[in-house]
């Protein structure tokens, strides 16, 4: 997605037909989200034990995990609830506009593809407490600086996004696609309602509750459809185990699949030491595999946090 391509959606464009990409080329331009991430410059950190980070560099992927096994319990429900609910306030009396909602909500509710959505995460901070104790192996890990902005996924692949904490004034937004959804539904909701739902959710996508703030998250997002097959060479929904948990992951790498699955290096700028690992013992033997994966110039970092783990 490029900011030529946003120029190409006025809100007179949309009308003629409001599909899902056309609204969501609109919103963007229109209102600002989704907050996509590559238009901020900052290095963002992906937190992971060792075995992780060996994962991370010998195969050139990310594990994206299914939200639903993330530790929000809101995860993808947040947005929605809210839109909906301004959407269902600013219908006011009115039938038409109180239907529409109504089939939105039913449209998410039980969708007719379902689809299941995986995300990988990344923190602005590379040397946060809470980060290491939460998902760093209790301070024995390591966070994995990536320049993002420098290779963002292919939007074929997934979307990168910078989550909004909150339900900022989302006013606008309600009576925006409301009063679109309006305007076209004579001669399109029956078949754009699905498009119209899958629209919300995926702004959903960078909302969060307010609750984890401090997390300054940015996520990779990218969503499957159940039953239908990937795309030509593109990784299948594989599984791994997490406890009694079965955690069904993807895993993402920037490139467009190729027949010999060849992958490009990932945008690794740093490497933090977590404040558990010796960083000495640990340091050598990181630049060499670094080295020869084709990763040249990669800073290794210590943690400054005094904890032990």
């Amino acid at each position: 997605m490029t900011e030529g391509l946003l120029l190409d959606f006025s809100r007179e464009k949309t009308l003629e037909c409001p599909h899902f990409m056309a609204l969501s080329f609109y919103i963007s331009q229109t209102h600002n989200l989704p907050s996509y991430g590559w238009k901020n410059e900052l290095v963002r950190y992906h937190y992971t034990d060792a075995a992780g980070l060996l994962g991370i560099i010998e195969s050139g992927t990310l594990w994206a995990t299914d939200v639903r096994h993330l530790n929000d319990p809101s995860e993808g429900t947040f947005f929605v609830d809210r839109i909906l609910q301004l959407m269902q306030q600013e219908a006011g009396g009115s039938l038409v506009k109180q239907q529409i909602v109504e089939a939105i909500r039913k449209a998410i509710a039980s969708p007719r593809q379902a689809q299941s959505t995986f995300s990988v995460s990344f923190c602005a901070d590379g040397d946060l407490l809470s980060q290491w104790r939460g998902y760093g192996s209790f301070g024995k890990g390591y966070a994995i600086g990536f320049q993002l902005s420098m290779a963002a996924p292919h939007p074929q692949i997934a979307q990168f996004f910078d989550i909004i904490y909150g339900a900022r004034d989302l006013t606008a937004v309600a009576q925006d696609l409301l009063d679109i959804f309006t305007t076209a539904t004579a001669e399109w909701e029956d078949d754009l309602v699905d498009d119209w739902a899958s629209t919300i959710q995926f702004l959903a996508n960078c909302f969060k509750d307010s609750s984890y703030r401090e997390e300054c998250e940015s996520r990779i997002v990218a969503t499957r459809g159940k039953g239908v097959p990937p795309l030509p060479y593109q990784e299948a929904i594989r599984y791994r185990a997490r406890g009694g948990d079965i955690i069904p992951y993807i895993p993402i790498s920037f490139d467009l699949p190729t027949p010999d699955l060849k992958k490009s290096a990932l945008p690794i700028r740093s490497i933090v030491v977590g404040p558990g690992v010796d960083f000495e013992r640990n340091r050598s033997a990181l630049l060499d595999l670094l080295n020869s994966k084709g990763y040249p110039g990669v800073m290794i970092l210590p943690s400054t946090i005094p904890f032990r783990g």
